[in-house]
Protein backbone atom coordinates (compact mmCIF):
# COMPACT_ATOMS: atom_id res chain seq x y z
CA UNK A 1 0.00 0.00 0.00
CA UNK A 2 1.59 3.26 -1.01
CA UNK A 3 2.00 6.17 1.55
CA UNK A 4 -1.47 8.24 -0.38
CA UNK A 5 -3.27 5.06 0.15
CA UNK A 6 -2.34 4.60 3.51
CA UNK A 7 -3.66 8.29 4.87
CA UNK A 8 -6.86 7.28 2.79
CA UNK A 9 -7.49 4.26 4.09
CA UNK A 10 -6.70 5.77 7.49
CA UNK A 11 -8.99 8.96 6.74
CA UNK A 12 -5.47 11.36 7.99
CA UNK A 13 -4.69 13.88 5.65
CA UNK A 14 -1.50 12.97 3.91
CA UNK A 15 0.29 16.34 5.04
CA UNK A 16 -0.53 14.99 8.53
CA UNK A 17 1.30 11.66 7.99
CA UNK A 18 4.18 13.40 6.39
CA UNK A 19 4.93 15.71 9.60
CA UNK A 20 4.81 12.29 11.76
CA UNK A 21 7.47 10.77 9.89
CA UNK A 22 9.72 13.84 9.80
CA UNK A 23 9.11 14.36 13.21
CA UNK A 24 7.59 17.65 13.16
CA UNK A 25 4.20 16.84 15.02
CA UNK A 26 3.90 14.67 17.17
CA UNK A 27 1.35 11.85 16.89
CA UNK A 28 -0.90 11.75 19.91
CA UNK A 29 -1.22 8.59 21.59
CA UNK A 30 -4.69 7.88 21.37
CA UNK A 31 -4.12 8.53 17.32
CA UNK A 32 -1.62 5.43 17.54
CA UNK A 33 -3.84 3.20 19.37
CA UNK A 34 -6.95 3.93 16.94
CA UNK A 35 -4.77 3.03 14.39
CA UNK A 36 -3.37 -0.05 15.57
CA UNK A 37 -7.15 -0.56 16.91
CA UNK A 38 -8.38 -0.22 13.06
CA UNK A 39 -5.22 -2.31 11.25
CA UNK A 40 -6.17 -4.88 14.45
CA UNK A 41 -10.35 -4.93 12.81
CA UNK A 42 -9.54 -5.21 9.33
CA UNK A 43 -7.29 -8.13 9.85
CA UNK A 44 -9.67 -9.80 11.96
CA UNK A 45 -12.64 -9.62 9.49
CA UNK A 46 -10.32 -10.83 6.45
CA UNK A 47 -10.33 -7.12 4.91
CA UNK A 48 -6.23 -7.01 4.87
CA UNK A 49 -3.54 -9.40 5.13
Amino acid sequence: MSRTDFSLWLGVPYRTMQEWELGRRAMLEYILRLIAYKVMNELREGRIG
